[in-house]
């Protein structure tokens, strides 16, 4: 029966187009949208699996109860992406963007990245977020060289 459920590959396996912060939100709206289906089929009365399959969504049976009791408990905010930042589970345009971004700058610190993440996607990170993003996909940050004006630190030998 899961077969047959139509789904919608969420930025997973799509080529990136030019306006990446327009995809993010097109992906979120969409996943709103299923989630608020599921929960309100769940709430007329069907099974976890009818629900699943009118929303088109892949969730498991306690996914789809869990959303629910979520949705009875905290209303339409149950329905936002609540991710914590784990890099395995950030968008396929968020990581794009990254490698791209750091790739054209790479003296950029993670206490930059965060306000332009913000700017383009509408997603709040932690400074931290970018450093283990740029880790798992392999991209390094560099550091500026120093200056005339900034002299090496002397080694303390103790």
């Amino acid at each position: 029966m899961l077969s047959s459920i139509p789904c919608r590959a969420v930025s997973a396996v799509r080529v990136m187009p030019t306006a990446t912060a327009e995809l993010a939100m097109e992906d979120r709206a969409y996943l709103r949208a299923a989630r608020a289906r599921l929960v309100e089929q769940m709430d007329h009365g069907a099974s976890w699996e009818e629900a699943v399959a009118a929303a088109g969504l892949l969730v498991s049976r306690a996914t789809a109860y869990r959303l629910w009791l979520r949705a009875w408990r905290e209303g339409p905010s149950a329905f936002e992406d609540a991710r914590h930042g784990h890099p395995a589970k950030v968008l396929a345009p968020f990581q794009t963007w990254l490698v791209a971004y750091c790739q054209a700058a790479p003296h950029t610190p993670s206490h930059e990245l965060q306000p332009l993440v913000q700017h383009h996607f509408g997603i709040t990170i932690s400074v931290r977020h970018p450093n283990r993003v740029r880790a798992a996909l392999g991209v390094r940050w560099v550091c500026p060289q120093l200056g005339p004006n900034f002299p090496t630190l002397p080694v303390l030998y103790l």
